[in-house]
């Protein structure tokens, strides 16, 4: 095998050992990343005046999940209210918005959630319109009942007597202090309701096996690093022999 040949055999196998080395490398990055809190939600595009508006979100998180919230405005409104959103099935968390008036064209809304550690995370505002049909057919995310008082929070220092933009029964409330998330929290981007996002920490739990030693610990994968490496100066080895037998060395002073 002449010089060129070598050279490409070297460099084939040398790309192998260095892609392995990357894969490892980036996964244990992400092992390192945080947060594990996934929201999903598929943003709601537009209302129908008169009717509660349903919100349902997938929340989850490795470490569990303590408190998942819908933040909303009418439109010209400088204060969120907000409600709790109860959990359901697999990590579904459902909650009502109070009818929107006649004459509120737009609610901008937003999902907060806090995990078992205390960490807080919520999505970026979203904004519903309002739509006017002939028929005045509900969409999917809208209920034609409004039995029933819907409880409201604030983190104002006092409840609003009134809510600007609704017309419901309600019931408004004041959060205490220690539980006023509204101005905090890392922004997280949406995944689908259906299939939401896999975390990075998930990533990472699902590696450690539940206490044991992470993946790119385990004897296997260096094993194999090494199959690979070996393999590599194995082929060298042979080319050089086999290009020895048929030699010519030339000697210059």
């Amino acid at each position: 095998m002449n010089y060129l040949q070598k050279s490409v055999s070297s460099m084939f196998g040398l790309l192998a050992l260095m892609s392995f080395m990357f894969l490892v490398t980036v996964t244990v990055r992400a092992d390192e990343t945080k947060p594990g809190l996934v929201i999903g939600h598929d943003p709601l595009e537009y209302y129908l005046s008169g009717h509660r508006i349903l919100i349902s979100a997938r929340v989850t998180d490795p470490v569990g999940v303590s408190i998942v919230r819908c933040y909303f405005r009418a439109q010209n409104q400088a204060d969120f209210v907000f409600i709790d959103l109860e959990t359901g099935k697999d990590g579904l968390y459902n909650g009502y918005l109070p009818s929107p008036a006649p004459e509120t064209e737009t609610i901008d809304y937003s999902i907060l959630a806090v995990n078992n550690e205390q960490a807080v995370f919520k999505t970026k505002i979203m904004r519903m319109t309002r739509r006017i049909e002939d028929d005045q057919k509900l969409p999917a995310w809208q209920s034609d009942q409004s039995e029933g008082s819907i409880i409201l929070k604030t983190e104002l220092a006092e409840a609003p007597e009134t809510l600007p933009g609704f017309q419901d029964n309600l019931t408004l409330d004041v959060v205490e202090s220690s539980l006023r998330f509204g101005g905090a929290g890392a922004v997280v981007a949406l995944s689908s309701l259906d299939k939401p996002a896999i975390s990075a920490h998930w990533l990472k739990e699902f590696m450690t096996s539940s206490g044991k030693k992470a993946w790119y610990k385990q004897w296997w994968v260096w094993t194999g690093v090494a199959v690979v490496a070996g393999g590599t100066a194995m082929a060298l080895s042979q080319d050089s022999g086999s290009d020895d037998d048929n030699a010519t060395v030339t000697v210059s002073w």
